[in-house]
């Protein structure tokens, strides 16, 4: 799962969490607010109920206290309203089957009327369901003349808080969707600006092992992630530099050695000529070793000045139509004393007319790496074959595969086997001083920049092929 992904899923995941959190203590705070004002709003008909029972005893009105303890009673979720002197007899009830009944036990109506007020929860006398009985002492002319009580049905008080609870419930909801929706979208957002510079670094440090050094990333804000931005152009810039650095050094050196080089190369040949007098045969065969290194060595200063001049866009292509069993047939030619020197066989097939549009010159070279790199590893009395193939007709191109018969490739050295300086594992102990590392880095480098492919496999049971394709000649005419 990729960075941003998992971020998106924990900003989103952390904001559901806040807002369910957020939703649960406001319904448990609503819950509480509305505990404590159904309590109060009781409390205060309890006070008034007691004061209007005073004011009638006051007045000596029975009607007054009547008609008070009956409209107490008659609110919704209230079961009784009753007044109760110090002998807990109800003087007068709501139920009148319970007027004139002993209900309170005398010592707790004086309790009672010691504390002023009090809350008793009691089952109700005919059904046994619970109730909350609120009691308040009532004075008249600055005498306690008795209680003042009020039955409340708890599941009417608990079903109005659940109804006030739903609709705010309602509310809540359509609230917290709206926030969760805005928050499910900061949440992607968020993420998206974590991981854009993260991302931003991932491509350019995959553009600076890829080369291209020229690559820069966007500098944005001031903080850490703009800090690891602007450090990480400025080592693109000093590997830009060391890079130019290195291409100018191998530029002048490469010219520096191409003459002394040739001067080598050219004496060696008026040594071998006799000019110079008969040689021995020792001294011969030591002109024809120098030939040969002045050669190599002549051919690696070719290599480095063409890598510099492709990697400077300066090196230019004169495209033709090139035959690719001939230019094969010639590479292998050139490479043919080499070849009867280790003893090994280059089988090239005839030419068949599959000719690719390309620049003779660099087909030539492409051709000579391949055949060099397969001899290297071909062992005595091996053999190399070129094969050249018509390739798939919907990409109109021609394809040549260079099959020897040596070891074959690491896989971990396929996917290298191609880039600028790699040798793989173990080259230089069995071939010593024989390479750079550039050949096939520039072979590459001249397919691709004529628009073709170049890739390397293993063959079976042993050996190793390395194929390339151009664009057909033919279609490059039709074109």
């Amino acid at each position: 799962m990729r960075l941003r992904t998992r971020l998106s899923w924990a900003f989103g995941g952390l904001a559901v969490a806040v807002l369910g959190l957020s939703a649960a203590l406001t319904l448990w705070a609503e819950d509480r607010y509305l505990v404590r004002k159904d309590r109060e709003e009781n409390l205060l008909l309890l006070s008034r109920f007691a004061q209007g029972c005073g004011e009638a005893l006051r007045l000596k009105s029975d009607a007054g206290l009547v008609a008070y303890v009956l409209s107490a009673s008659e609110e919704p979720g209230r079961v009784f309203a009753g007044f109760f002197p110090p002998n807990g007899t109800a003087v007068i009830h709501s139920d009148p089957s319970l007027r004139g009944e002993a209900i309170i036990p005398p010592a707790s109506v004086r309790k009672l009327m010691a504390k002023g007020s009090s809350e008793v929860p009691k089952p109700d006398l005919h059904t046994g369901n619970p109730l909350q009985i609120l009691l308040q002492k009532v004075t008249a002319e600055g005498r306690e003349r008795g209680v003042a009580a009020l039955g409340f049905d708890p599941a009417h008080l608990r079903a109005r808080r659940l109804t006030a609870l739903s609709n705010n419930l309602r509310r809540i909801g359509a609230v917290s969707l709206a926030a969760l929706a805005a928050s499910v979208l900061l949440a992607f957002y968020l993420a998206f600006l974590v991981t854009r510079s993260v991302e931003e670094l991932s491509r350019g440090a995959r553009a600076l092992a890829s080369g291209d050094l020229r690559h820069r990333i966007p500098v944005r804000g001031a903080d850490e992630v703009g800090d690891l931005a602007r450090e990480f152009n400025a080592m693109a810039e000093r590997l830009e530099q060391a890079e130019r650095s290195r291409e100018d050094f191998l530029s002048s050196m490469t010219h520096e050695l191409r003459s002394p080089t040739a001067s080598i190369a050219g004496y060696s040949d008026m040594l071998l000529s006799g000019e110079g007098g008969p040689l021995e045969p020792k001294q011969e065969e030591w002109a024809e070793a120098i030939k040969r290194s002045a050669k190599r060595l002549g051919a690696m200063i070719n290599n480095l000045l063409d890598v510099a001049k492709l990697e400077a866009g300066l090196l230019e292509f004169a495209p033709a139509e090139v035959p690719l069993a001939d230019a094969a047939a010639d590479a292998a030619d050139s490479l043919l004393p080499l070849a009867r020197e280790k003893g090994v066989s280059i089988r090239v097939p005839p030419d068949e007319g599959l000719s690719a549009w390309a620049d003779p010159d660099s087909v030539a070279q492409v051709f000579t790496n391949l055949l060099g790199n397969a001899l290297k590893f071909t062992p005595q009395g091996g053999e190399i074959v070129v094969e050249v193939l018509a390739g798939a007709e919907s990409r109109g191109e021609v394809l040549a595969r260079v099959c020897d018969s040596g070891p074959g490739i690491a896989d971990e050295a396929l996917a290298k086997l191609f880039t600028r300086f790699y040798q793989a594992p173990g080259t230089r102990e069995k071939t010593p001083g024989k390479g750079t590392g550039l050949g096939l880095y520039l072979s590459r480098r001249l397919i691709e920049a004529q628009g073709g492919r170049i890739w390397a496999e293993n063959r079976r049971p042993a050996g190793a092929i390395l194929s390339f394709s151009l664009p057909a000649a033919q279609k490059k005419r039709a074109a």
